[in-house]
């Protein structure tokens, strides 16, 4: 069901709920620094993202970060942070048509 949608409504654990086998293909560790509607996505948060993602980037532990985000301004978002976040590691940012809460949410492995 797409109808009654509201952005934000579940926080990353439930959707990795939807992704079971994804633990036997990688260590996961969870951070989720906003539960927004991206087009609330501001300069602010936009600092607070990259100089996080750089941050964690610098961990020997950590190969890499993948960020959930909304359509709206998702490609802005993926631009700021090739701008800002210089590393040989991964940064991937994700979005989705067809929200989580939807028949056939697009949540494939």
């Amino acid at each position: 069901m797409t109808t009654g949608y509201q952005p934000g409504a579940l926080h990353i654990d439930e959707l990795l709920k939807e992704i079971p086998d994804l633990s036997n293909l990688s260590n996961i560790e969870v951070e989720q620094l906003f539960n927004i509607d991206s087009v609330d996505m501001t300069t602010e948060r936009l600092l607070e993202l990259g100089n996080y993602v750089k941050q964690i980037l610098l961990e020997d532990e950590i190969d890499g970060v993948v960020i959930t985000h909304g359509t709206d301004t998702l490609e802005e978002t993926a631009y700021f942070l090739h701008l800002v976040v210089k590393s040989s590691k991964p940064d991937v940012i994700v979005g989705a048509v067809r929200p989580a809460t939807a028949l056939s949410a697009e949540m494939v492995l």
